[in-house]
């Protein structure tokens, strides 16, 4: 919870900065949903053509963060420019995602979300995706399991699905399933918690629902930051079914952070950006890869 209240003082600089440059690119909005009104932002890339049917990201952020700290802390509207892609960064009521069954439906909401979106802008259908950090992370888990017919993939940054959520989790297809973690997550733990899973738990579940292979091939990433005190691993699990795929970037060393971020809140990676990992991964799917 503190690390996103010093993510809001701390870039509030670059907040408006980044609001100069791509105000015309953005678009604040909202729809009312289960008697609330519910906001949102749109960042349509700087091509964007409703002929061209580009893909939709969902980018959600963490606990007591919100759309505007997401865009910046991700980075992600700059690889949407290079990339051709929307990206939508919805608001959580009060800061919080429903992952702990309260009385907030946030997956109704994320789905009424996304029709409303295919309403007002032109993209393709089948090239639906979600990522999120943190307790974002573990909401688009939930989506995963509970909304899973609107997604072709989606990618989790230092979250984890907690064990009630996974309990109840039977998705009817296979999930292609990205995720990203510190080895030194004191927020999330990398070996999990109070009512949530571990990493390996986690990443165990999703290679038995897709068949997986259960042990995954693992390299060492290069370590092209060498001051930032962690280094990158991809572990990509191969034999799964329906040709899903399955990977996860263990950060060594690495904490509740977006590796690659410019706002540097404790130990982040900068050997990957975690925004490009998560298109190329997402690209793969759908229509012939656009960059």
């Amino acid at each position: 919870m503190v690390i996103f209240r010093y993510m809001h003082w701390l870039t509030t600089c670059l907040l408006l900065i980044s609001f100069t440059l791509t105000a015309q690119q953005t678009v604040i909005d909202s729809i009312f949903h289960d008697g609330i009104r519910r906001s949102f932002q749109v960042y349509l890339p700087a091509h964007y053509q409703p002929s061209n049917q580009p893909a939709l990201v969902l980018n959600l952020h963490g606990l007591t963060s919100d759309a505007t700290q997401q865009t910046v802390y991700s980075g992600f509207n700059g690889v949407a420019d290079t990339a051709n892609v929307i990206v939508c960064y919805p608001n959580a009521v009060n800061g919080a995602w429903n992952v702990f069954a309260d009385t907030t439906d946030d997956v109704a909401f994320i789905d009424s979300l996304i029709g409303y979106l295919s309403l007002h802008y032109s993209f393709d259908p089948d090239r639906v995706f979600a990522t999120g950090i943190s307790n974002g992370g573990a909401m688009v888990y939930y989506l995963a399991c509970f909304l899973s017919e609107r997604f072709r993939a989606v990618a989790v940054v230092a979250g984890v699905n907690t064990i009630a959520g996974q309990l109840l989790c039977n998705p009817p297809k296979k999930m292609n399933v990205l995720h990203i973690h510190g080895t030194a997550d004191f927020i999330i733990p990398y070996q999990g918690g109070l009512g949530i899973l571990s990493v390996a738990e986690t990443m165990e579940f999703w290679a038995d629902h897709n068949s997986c292979d259960a042990i995954p091939d693992t390299v060492n990433l290069p370590d092209i930051s060498t001051i930032d005190f962690c280094t990158a691993q991809r572990s990509t699990y191969t034999g799964c079914d329906d040709l899903s795929r399955l990977v996860l970037y263990t950060i060594v060393n690495g904490g509740h952070t977006w590796p690659g971020s410019t706002v540097t809140i404790g130990i982040t990676n900068h050997d990957i950006h975690a925004s490009v990992e998560i298109w190329r991964f997402f690209n793969q799917f759908g229509k012939e890869p656009t960059s």
